[in-house]
C-alpha cells in the first residue's frame, strides 16, 4: 500500500512538472507583436542593387558617408522607373551596391529639403554559388547525426524502447510508460539492444545519458564515417564543378555598339528618343549607364540641363555577351514656359484694323472663332474684316528650339468699327433727272442706325447736317427726313453728313470722324401742252396779235382792241359769247384749253361843220413843210459858208 503511495506520488509530481513546462512558456512567444509600420518597401534586390517602390510626392537617397559624417545622396531623374500605362513614377532603383551588405535608405517629400527624412534599412543578396549537396546513404546520416548528437541526463531511467526514443515527446506516452509494473521497468537499464540518441529537437524529458563506453566508441565511429563523409562530399563536389564547366554553353560575342541615339522630342521636364527595334537606352549618370528601357522616355529631368544618352542592342545574358554601348548623345531639356501676361488691351482701331497695346518681349495672336490663334510679333492686325468681332491674346517671346511654348494670357475679344459703306439716302436717285414741279422726300439712314441692343464696343454712322446747294441746314423732320419741291430747271447736289458714334460705358459718344453722302441730280423743264387762240375783227379797226396764236398750257395772254379814225369797239366775243372789254383789251388767265376771241367796230357819232379841207391828207402836207424846212436850212447855211469864205 505504500508503495502504490509513493508511486502514485511519484506519477503526480511528474504530472505537476509536466504541466509546469508546458504552461511555462514565456509570455513574449505568445504575446502579438505589434506591427511594425515600414517606412520604405522593397520591390525587388540582387547582389548589387535594391529597387524601392516609389510613393507618389516623395524622393528618395541612399546613405553615403561624406568627410567622415554621414550624408544622403538622393536619386537622380535617370534612376526613377515609371510605368509605361500611366506613366507615373513607380520604382527607383540604387545599383553599384557590395553584396550582402545592409544600407539606409531615406525618403522626404519632394521640394520640402527641411522636411523629415524617413529611413530604413535594406540589405543586398548575398552571392550565389552553387555546390552540389553531398550523396549519402540515409542510414549513415542518420547514425552520423545520432551520435554527433551529445546525451543528455533526464530526471527518469529511460524506460523507453528504441522506437519510442525517436518519436516526439507527448505527455501521453509518459502515462503510457507510467501504466507499466516496476518489475517490467526496472529491467530495462540492462536491457541489450543500443540506446540511441534522440532527436536534436527532441525534448530535454526524452534525451537519454549514453554510457561512457558507448560514447568513446560511437565517438570513433563517428569521427570516421564524417571523414569519409566529408572526401565523399569533395570527390562529388569536384565531379560536379568538373561536369558544371564541360556543359556550360559558350556566351555568344557582344553586339558591337549602334550609332548614338537621336532625339524625338523634348520639353523642359521629358526627352523622348527615337526608337530603333531591338534596341534599348538608358541615361548616363557619372559615365554610368542608368536603368535600361526600350521606350526611349526620360521623365523628371531639370528644365535647361544637359543630359547624356546612350543605346545599346538587346541581349539575353544567359546566351550572350553585354552590348556595347553607343556613343553619347548630348540632348538639353527646354526652359520652363514663361508665365501668362494680362489679357491685352487696345490702342486704336479702324474698319480693317485693330492695334492691340504693346506688350515688351510680346507677342500677338488673333482667332475669328477663339480656337488656333495665329501668332505675330507685330501689336497691329491689318486686312480684318469690317464690323466683324475677333478674340487676341498675348504671351512671351519665346524659342521653339530652346525654350517651351509660354503661356498664353487670356483672351479678349474687340470688334472692328462698322463702315461707312452702307450709310445712304432714300428718296432721291443718284443721278436722277426729276421734271420741274415735282415734290421729294429725302431720308437719311446711317450704317449701325440698326443696332438697338449695342454692347460695349460697337458703332454706328448717324446722319448730322444736310447740305442744298450751297445752304446747310441740321433740321431734320421725323426719322431723319426731308420733304422739298423741284422748282427751277438746273443741276443740283444733295449732300448728308454723317458723324460715328461709338458704344462705350453704356451710352453712345460722338467720336468726331465724320463722313458725306453726295447724290447728284437735275431738274428739267416739264413737257408743255398748246393750244390755240384765233383772234378776229370785223375791220374798221385792229386786234393785236391777230390770227391763229400758239398759246402755252399755263400762261395768260392778253389781247388789245384798236379802232380806226371815227370807229370804236362795238362788241367782243369769247368762244362765242359776248364778253365785256376794259381799256378794249381782254386777258385768257392760264389757258388749258383752245379759245377764240372777236371783235367788232362801229363809227363814232357824226358832227356837223363845214368843209374847211378835211379831206386832205394830213401826212401829205406834214412831209412837205417837214421837206420846205430843211430846205430852207440847207439854203441859209449855204449862203453862210460863202460869206466867210469870200
Amino acid at each position: 500500500m505504500e508503495k502504490r503511495k509513493s508511486r502514485l506520488f511519484v506519477v503526480l509530481l511528474m504530472a505537476v512538472f509536466m504541466m509546469t513546462s508546458v504552461f511555462s512558456v514565456p509570455s513574449n512567444v505568445y504575446a502579438l507583436e505589434e506591427t511594425k509600420k515600414v517606412n520604405i518597401e522593397t520591390e525587388s534586390k540582387t547582389e548589387d542593387s535594391i529597387t524601392l517602390k516609389v510613393e507618389e510626392g516623395y524622393e528618395y537617397a541612399i546613405q553615403i558617408v561624406k568627410e567622415d559624417k554621414p550624408d544622403w545622396k538622393w536619386a537622380e531623374a535617370s534612376q526613377y522607373i515609371e510605368d509605361q500605362n500611366t506613366h507615373k513614377i513607380v520604382k527607383v532603383t540604387f545599383s553599384g551596391l557590395e553584396a550582402n551588405r545592409e544600407y539606409v535608405f531615406g525618403k522626404r517629400e519632394k521640394g520640402n529639403e527641411k522636411g523629415e527624412v524617413l529611413t530604413e534599412t535594406i540589405k543586398t543578396e548575398m552571392v550565389k554559388t552553387e555546390t552540389s549537396a553531398p550523396k549519402t546513404t540515409e542510414s549513415t546520416t542518420e547514425t552520423t547525426t545520432k551520435l554527433t548528437e551529445p546525451a543528455t541526463e533526464s530526471t527518469e531511467p529511460a524506460i523507453e524502447s528504441e522506437e519510442s526514443t525517436t518519436k516526439t515527446t507527448e505527455p501521453a506516452s509518459e502515462s503510457k510508460d507510467e501504466a507499466k509494473t516496476p518489475e517490467e521497468t526496472e529491467p530495462a537499464l540492462n536491457t541489450e539492444k543500443p540506446i540511441k540518441a534522440p532527436p536534436k529537437n527532441a525534448p530535454d524529458d526524452q534525451k537519454m545519458t549514453l554510457p561512457a563506453e558507448s560514447k568513446e566508441s560511437e565517438s570513433k565511429e563517428s569521427k570516421s564515417k564524417e571523414s569519409e563523409s566529408k572526401e565523399s562530399e569533395s570527390k562529388e563536389s569536384k565531379e560536379s564543378e568538373s561536369k558544371k564547366e564541360t556543359e556550360a554553353p559558350q556566351l555568344e560575342t557582344a553586339a558591337e555598339a549602334p550609332v548614338k541615339p537621336e532625339v524625338e522630342s523634348r520639353t523642359d521636364t521629358e526627352v523622348r528618343l527615337k526608337v530603333v527595334e531591338g534596341q534599348e537606352y538608358a541615361l548616363l549618370s557619372e559615365g554610368k549607364a542608368g536603368t535600361w528601357n526600350d521606350t526611349g522616355v526620360f521623365s523628371n529631368l531639370k528644365p535647361d540641363t544637359e543630359y547624356s544618352f546612350v543605346t545599346r542592342m538587346k541581349y539575353d545574358p544567359s546566351k550572350a555577351q553585354e552590348s556595347v554601348m553607343s556613343e553619347a548623345a548630348a540632348v538639353r531639356t527646354k526652359t520652363p514656359a514663361a508665365a501668362a501676361p494680362g489679357a491685352p488691351g487696345i490702342a486704336r482701331r479702324t474698319e480693317t484694323s485693330i492695334s492691340l497695346a504693346p506688350l515688351e518681349n510680346g507677342e500677338y495672336g488673333i482667332s475669328e472663332t477663339g480656337d488656333n490663334f495665329v501668332w505675330q510679333a507685330s501689336p497691329e492686325f491689318t486686312e480684318l474684316k469690317a464690323g466683324t468681332e475677333y478674340q487676341f491674346k498675348t504671351r512671351i517671346k519665346y524659342d521653339p528650339e530652346t525654350g517651351m511654348e509660354s503661356v498664353a494670357s487670356d483672351s479678349i475679344m474687340y470688334q472692328t468699327l462698322v463702315p461707312f459703306e452702307g450709310s445712304r439716302v432714300t428718296g432721291v436717285a443718284m443721278d436722277g433727272s426729276y421734271v420741274s414741279g415735282t415734290k421729294l422726300t429725302a431720308t437719311a439712314v446711317g450704317n449701325g442706325m440698326d443696332n438697338v441692343n449695342p454692347v460695349e464696343g460697337d458703332s454706328r454712322w448717324i446722319p448730322r447736317t444736310w447740305n442744298w446747294g450751297q445752304k446747310a441746314f441740321n433740321s431734320w423732320k421725323d426719322n431723319y427726313t426731308i420733304p422739298f419741291t423741284l422748282v427751277e430747271v438746273g443741276n443740283y447736289r444733295l449732300s448728308v453728313d454723317f458723324e460715328r458714334e461709338d458704344y462705350t460705358g453704356g451710352a453712345w459718344k460722338a467720336s468726331g470722324e465724320v463722313k458725306a453722302y453726295t447724290i447728284p441730280f437735275k431738274v428739267t423743264a416739264a413737257p408743255v401742252t398748246q393750244y390755240t387762240i384765233t383772234a378776229t375783227s370785223n375791220g374798221n379797226g385792229m386786234i393785236n396779235p391777230q390770227g391763229n396764236i400758239t398759246a402755252e398750257q399755263g400762261k395768260d395772254y392778253t389781247f388789245t382792241f384798236t379802232p380806226y379814225n371815227g370807229y370804236k369797239v362795238s362788241k367782243v366775243y369769247v368762244d362765242g359769247y359776248e364778253v365785256k372789254a376794259e381799256n378794249n383789251q381782254y386777258t385768257f388767265k392760264a389757258v388749258n384749253a383752245n379759245h377764240t376771241v372777236s371783235v367788232t367796230f362801229e363809227q363814232a357819232r357824226k358832227i356837223d361843220s363845214p368843209k374847211t379841207g378835211d379831206s386832205v391828207n394830213v401826212t401829205v402836207v406834214l412831209a412837205v413843210l417837214i421837206i420846205s424846212v430843211l430846205v430852207l436850212a440847207g439854203i441859209f447855211v449855204y449862203s453862210r459858208n460863202k460869206k466867210k469864205n469870200d
